[in-house]
């Protein structure tokens, strides 16, 4: 294989309603639509029933719910035969240990440290609490362990010659020699039969003695291990063909079973069983105990998300090996790596990464593609992304062998720069006058993870300031400090991070960027907390910069770097649960700001600031994905271009969210004294419905599953900001009355004055937003990177976070419209176009914008991937409204230019309901050329349009914009 850089690429969710072959039968359509990778989430085998793949159970399997290896295979040959890519969705972070369906994590459960696999789990053997020693916590039961166990909720069973524990249908496995007091109550019920049943006991005592010669669990001896692997097998082997073919030993067993799972009603007939359970590898606990005392690193705060150790060479062959036989045999094309700041040592895991896919290629494969930064050249030989979260003013690592980031900076670029700043500083006064919420949103970030600190991540937290505590001690400058007081300081650094995290090596090994976030976190936690002790907070920023005292051992040394590793790993998942999941929900004066890398504190960014981004990009990692939509985004591309229209109509909004309220107020309940939904939730749903609400006419399925889908997300949103309920202690009174107010809101007949209200303000909003999303599939078409798209978003797509953004799409009807737009391609009718134009409504006009920039790419693949990238200026009345660029490479030129701020070219007027952008206004705006070298005859690829650019450098953009007001320009002559 070589390497292969996308020129596009398309992001498809599969599950075992959607798999290969459903792939394979839209390649067709993709290839038409100018798509050229397809980008697929996670293959190998997850959890059944899986939606999304990332819950993967066995990194050796491809999941038979998609169709297996075979159907892969198919679909690979099928991608070949049309000259596509396939860029694939990897988890190296973790697996799933939900539903007793990972192999791996059930032989960790039996057999503890002496499993084969008890490396793979990032798991903590030794934590400070004694009835865990060697232990791993399972916070799985839905109430305390005692209540659960008496209520016979918890059995023991037989099955294929081993003894499990059962809760309801889950099967966990039992430690072997853990099954001695079974088998010697089964020895004694035996016995009881008299001289009859003495062959019986003579072949269960064996297995018994052979139980006891077992090497324990605690065994760290390869040899014995094997010896342990090999023999409990065959002692699985043997109860179970004793018991199938002696019918007392059956008859016994199970008599002994019925004894030890014990009687309702009578507590004391459960402790047999109480001490087999405290005989295992595990304990079982209330799933609300992992928050405090779980010992396994987890994704985030999900306990069926087990993190695994990547960073251990067997572990890293263990999880990639199949997809590296994929991309040897050509299969997969590209990488993208989910969650990689979730890593121990993500440079290091990139660059084996990229070594382990040089030794799977033969010499003649590979393909030496050198990427300069900085002067030092770094050699890829896959096409790679990360999904890496960037703060402002933050960058890539430059020495990260990869070809750039999954898209989000992008796509908080292009959409800042369609908000009209001056309208957003009204909204945010409007947001806090009608919500009472006069927080700032840091104040507001840094509570939210104080939040996840005391509760999601505590467990990870106190892991970290145990050790930070041990490693005081090396020095006697501070071992005075106590355990309490590093502990708070510790929060209180996490709580001002700046930034997802840093990446300072094993080595030692620190970036100055990562000394600058180090020392703004410790500045800001000093300045917050002024009655502590300053030297504590110096202690730790020493520490995390590698500044360590003289004389400390190799043993030393080495706790420290760990220590700093560990804390790099957590500062990832604070930042996500406290911003993402909680802040983004809490504050929110524009929800369109409220994106994966967003800041709801930004409200728009210059034209100059924007095409800054973009040299940016060109300049570091010219192929890294463009996004404006994916898996994971809070809303798509569509309803964040409506929401960001409210921008510029801020004196409307305000008139009618009032309005609104007024006309509302009835359908509200009073909750424990509180008014449900409270003001900022409702200022949340208003938004929320500017951005979902369709303009057709609904008949009344359509529009009580809007309804219902409106509800689902606010409970969703309401869980996720964590005010008046959670997910961990859901308040089922205030998600009803929240709910039921959506209701009588939305009832269109008997709440019909709100009805048309809505409809009146919001039909040339929406209009307007459809223009501006048309305008950003161009810049994304365009602009330096890989354009991506998600599933389904070539027509309008108005959809929320997940599992609203995963719905099905109905494919047939995309390939129809697709098929139908071939006729416009043949004919390049004006009159075509603009019917297009009159049914915009429809979406039709995004797919065949997309495809026509799209085809074009594909045309001048070279171009868009190495071509320049020029900014060009604009003059006149509306020159701030005109984001225009060229890509140029030889004599190629392509030029974009596209218009922003719709609905404020109406001067602060809301324009009717049917919404067009008058050519006319256009007469007085120029777009300014920088030599001579662009003068010429262009072709407009929407419309198909010549355009002359005369001797004088400039041309009056009403030439261009006589039907959109956007377009993409190809140099003909």
């Amino acid at each position: 294989m070589r390497l292969r850089i996308p020129c596009s690429t398309y992001r498809l969710q599969l599950h075992h309603e959607f798999d290969f072959v459903a792939v394979e039968n839209l390649l067709d359509y993709l290839d038409a639509l100018g798509i050229t990778d397809v980008y697929l989430s996670p293959i190998l085998a997850a959890l059944k029933g899986s939606r999304h793949g990332y819950d993967v159970i066995d990194p050796e399997t491809i999941n038979p719910e998609l169709g297996g290896e075979a159907k892969l295979q198919a679909l690979a040959d099928s991608l070949k035969k049309r000259n596509m890519g396939l860029l694939l969705d990897i988890v190296p972070n973790h697996m799933c240990v939900a539903g007793g369906q990972n192999a791996m994590w059930l032989d960790v459960l039996e057999n503890g440290q002496s499993s084969p696999y008890a490396s793979v789990f990032d798991i903590d053997w030794n934590p400070p609490k004694p009835d865990l020693m060697s232990k791993v916590l399972l916070p799985i039961l839905g109430d305390q362990y005692g209540l659960v166990l008496e209520r016979q909720e918890l059995q023991l069973k037989f099955i294929k010659g081993a003894f499990d524990l059962a809760y309801y249908d889950l099967l966990l496995p039992l430690a072997p020699k853990s099954w001695i007091p079974i088998i010697d109550l089964g020895i004694d019920i035996l016995r009881g039969d008299g001289e009859n049943a003495l062959p019986s006991v003579s072949l269960l005592e064996s297995i018994q003695t052979a139980l006891k010669y077992l090497p324990t669990r605690e065994e760290t001896n390869e040899e014995r291990l094997r010896e342990r692997k090999r023999e409990k097998e065959v002692i699985k082997a043997r109860l179970g063909a004793l018991v199938e073919e002696c019918k007392p030993v059956k008859e016994a067993l199970t008599e002994a079973l019925k004894k030890i799972n014990g009687i309702k009603g009578q507590p004391r007939s459960f402790d047999f069983l109480d001490n087999i359970l405290n005989d295992q590898a595990y304990r079982l606990a209330y799933w609300r105990v992992a928050t405090d005392e779980i010992n396994y690193r987890r994704f985030f705060d999900i306990n069926e998300l087990a993190a695994v150790r990547i960073e251990d060479p067997k572990v890293f062959n263990l999880v990639h090996n199949k997809i590296f036989e994929y991309i040897k045999s050509g299969c997969i094309t590209g990488l993208r790596l989910d969650h990689v700041d979730g890593l121990y040592d993500p440079t290091e895991y990139l660059r084996n990464l990229q070594a382990a896919v040089a030794n799977e290629l033969s010499i003649e494969d590979k393909q030496s593609v050198k990427i300069e930064r900085d002067n030092n050249a770094i050699e890829p030989n896959l096409y790679v992304v990360a999904e890496k979260i960037l703060a402002k003013g933050e960058e890539i690592p430059r020495d990260w062998p990869i070809h750039g980031t999954t898209g989000y900076d992008f796509l908080n670029s292009v959409g800042n720069v369609f908000i009209d700043s001056n309208g957003a500083k009204n909204i945010r006064d409007i947001y806090y006058q009608f919500t009472g919420q006069w927080q700032q949103f840091e104040d507001i970030e840094y509570h939210c993870k104080q939040l996840i600190l005391k509760y999601a991540l505590a467990s990870q937290v106190a892991m970290l300031g145990r050790q930070l505590d041990r490693i005081s001690e090396q020095d006697r400058h501070s071992r005075d400090f106590t355990l309490e007081s590093l502990q708070e300081a510790l929060e209180e650094i996490l709580a001002h991070f700046p930034v997802y995290r840093t990446y300072e090596r094993p080595d030692g090994v620190i970036t100055e960027s990562d000394r600058r976030w180090i020392g703004q976190a410790i500045t800001a936690a000093v300045n917050a907390n002024p009655a502590a002790s300053e030297s504590v907070f110096r202690f730790i920023h020493n520490l995390l910069i590698g500044a360590h005292p003289a004389g400390l051992s190799e043993g030393d040394l080495s706790i420290r770097k760990d220590f700093v590793l560990r804390l790099q790993q957590i500062t990832g998942p604070v930042m996500a649960k406290a911003i993402e999941d909680t802040a983004f929900y809490r504050f929110f004066p524009l929800a369109s700001q409220c994106e994966v890398g967003g800041n709801p504190d930004l409200l728009g960014i210059s034209i100059e600031e924007f095409h800054n981004t973009n040299i940016t990009r060109l300049n570091s990692y010219p192929h890294s994905l463009l996004t404006t939509t994916t898996h994971d985004t809070k809303r798509s591309e569509d309803v964040r271009a409506r929401i960001q229209m409210l921008s510029e109509v801020a004196q409307e909004w305000s008139q009618a969210i009032e309005q609104f309220m007024v006309i509302n107020a009835k359908h509200k309940s009073i909750i424990n004294g509180l008014k449900a939904p409270d003001a900022n939730e409702e200022y949340l749903l208003y938004q929320t419905l500017v951005g979902i609400w369709p303009l057709h006419e609904m008949d009344n399925i359509e529009y009580a599953d809007t309804v219902n889908r409106i509800q689902t997300y606010m409970q969703k949103a309401l869980r996720e900001a964590k005010v008046h309920t959670s997910w961990v202690s859901p308040n089922i009174n205030w998600e009803d009355a929240v709910s039921n107010f959506i209701n009588r809101t939305l009832d269109r007949i008997e709440n019909g004055v709100f009805s048309k209200a809505f409809m009146d303000f919001i039909l040339p909003v929406a209009r307007a937003g459809m223009y501006a999303s048309l305008a950003q599939v161009i810049l994304k078409i365009t602009c330096p990177g890989v354009p991506d798209f998600y599933q389904g978003n070539e027509l309008w797509n108005l959809c929320l976070v997940d599992p609203d953004n995963r719905r099905a799409v109905n494919f047939d009807e995309h390939h129809k419209k697709l098929n139908a737009l071939d006729l416009y391609y043949l004919k390049n009718d004006r009159k075509i176009i603009q019917k297009l134009i009159d049914t915009i409504e429809d979406g039709t006009i995004k797919m065949y914008i997309m495809a026509r920039g799209l085809h074009l790419r594909r045309n001048n693949h070279e171009l868009f991937m190495h071509g320049s990238y020029i900014p060009l200026n604009s003059s006149g009345i509306f020159s701030e409204k005109i984001i225009a660029f060229a890509r140029t490479a030889s004599n190629k030129k392509i030029i974009t230019l596209v218009a922003r701020h719709f609905l404020s070219l109406f001067r602060g007027k809301l324009p009717n309901k049917s919404f067009l952008v008058n050519s006319d206004i256009w007469k007085e705006t120029y777009l300014e050329l920088p030599d001579v070298s662009y003068q010429g005859m262009y072709r407009n690829i929407i419309t198909d349009d010549q355009i002359i650019m005369t001797n004088d450098n400039k041309i009056n953009i009403y030439n261009i914009f006589k039907l959109l007001p956007m377009a993409i320009l190809e140099k003909v002559q």
